[in-house]
This record gives C-alpha cells, sequence and structure tokens, in this order.
C-alpha cells in the first residue's frame, strides 16, 4: 500500500505529495464514509483544475462506491454503513468539489443529470422534467446518500451551489455552455435532495 501512495501521489503537486500520500493510505483505511471523503477532499485541493477529472466518487446503483485516482480505484464505504450521526460540515468549496467529482453508474452527476435522470419525456418542460428527476433520485437510494453526506441541502443553499459548480466546472474546462449546465444541475439537486419524501436510508 506504501508503495502505491508513492506511486499516485504523481498526480498531485510536487510541494503536496507527502502529504498526499498520508491522505491516500488514510483514504484506503478508514471506516466512515464521512471520514474517506475528507481525505479524498483534502486530494481534490492537491491537484490542478486541469487534473480535477482524474480524481472522481464512483457511486453506483448495486455496488459499493469507489475513488478514483487515475486509473487506481480505492473501495469506499458502503451506504449501509453511513449513519445518520456520519456526517462532516465541508465548506461550500469542497462541497461543490465533491459534487463535481460524483459519478454514478458512470455518468458524472454535475454534468449528465439532466440526461440520465430523465430519459425520453413526452410534452418536456421545465415541471415534467424536474418531475422526472424527483422519481430518479427516488428511486437511487445510493445517490442520495451521497449528496446529503456532503452537505446537500442543510449546508449550503441551491443560490450558493449554482453559482460555485459553475465557476469551477469553467475553471477546469473553459466551456462556458458546461458550466452553465453544471450548475443547473446542481441547483436541481440541491432542491430535490431536500424534499422530505426523498429520504436516504
Amino acid at each position: 500500500m506504501l508503495s502505491l501512495c508513492g506511486k499516485l501521489a504523481d498526480f498531485f503537486r510536487w510541494s503536496n505529495k507527502e502529504a498526499a500520500k498520508v491522505a491516500i493510505f488514510r483514504l484506503a483505511h478508514e471506516g466512515t464514509a464521512a471520514q474517506q471523503l475528507s481525505f479524498f477532499c483534502e486530494l481534490k485541493q492537491y491537484v490542478t483544475n486541469e487534473w480535477q477529472n482524474s480524481l472522481t466518487w464512483q457511486i453506483f446503483s448495486d455496488n459499493p462506491p469507489v475513488f478514483h485516482i487515475g486509473e487506481v480505484g480505492i473501495r469506499g464505504c458502503t451506504v449501509s454503513e453511513i449513519a445518520p450521526t456520519d456526517h462532516i460540515v465541508f465548506d461550500l468549496e469542497d462541497t461543490c468539489r465533491l459534487l463535481c467529482s460524483m459519478h454514478y453508474d458512470g455518468s458524472s452527476v454535475i454534468s449528465e443529470f439532466h440526461r440520465f435522470a430523465v430519459g425520453t419525456v413526452a410534452g418536456r418542460s421545465a415541471d415534467s422534467v424536474l418531475a422526472a428527476q424527483e422519481r430518479f433520485l427516488s428511486d437511487a437510494p445510493n445517490l442520495l446518500s451521497a449528496l446529503k453526506l456532503i452537505g446537500l441541502p442543510q449546508d449550503h443553499s441551491f443560490r450558493d451551489i449554482g453559482p460555485t459548480v459553475e465557476r469551477m466546472v469553467h475553471e477546469m474546462t473553459g466551456d462556458v455552455d458546461a458550466a452553465a449546465r453544471a450548475a443547473h444541475n446542481a441547483v436541481n439537486l440541491t432542491y430535490l435532495a431536500t424534499l422530505d419524501e426523498l429520504k436516504a436510508p
């Protein structure tokens, strides 16, 4: 594991390599999802914007989550291991960084939620899209648990989440349209996570 930590540390800024090694080791050995997220979040702070997409939090509908650093995966705690008290308050920047890192069944949540959560909707409108996304999220407990674990919506308002995600995605991609779509998805996700009927396990 120590040699793997050293190899993965090449993803990080030179001045942060030693700290990254420690964070990777802790990420692989912590026993709760919140603890793992805190070290994954620390790792995200050590990479430049162009490398942010190399660190992803892969969430699955029927398998435990995996933290990816490049091509290497580190198993995350399962949803059943997430207790209501297993919560760390992340600041706004860290929450948005984690949201931008999330993938669900292989698709980027922040970039593709408007597609994979909606599918084909007859008479497509803003209301019908939001209703389809609500139905999808209510049937995706692992994704909903992940959203609540990073602090949506209890720690930050959609009014703050949207602009911050938009800025981050634009910094990472340089794509104005992609940044705007990501901000819209972030706002919808934050709103949907507030609905009483959408309860994480």
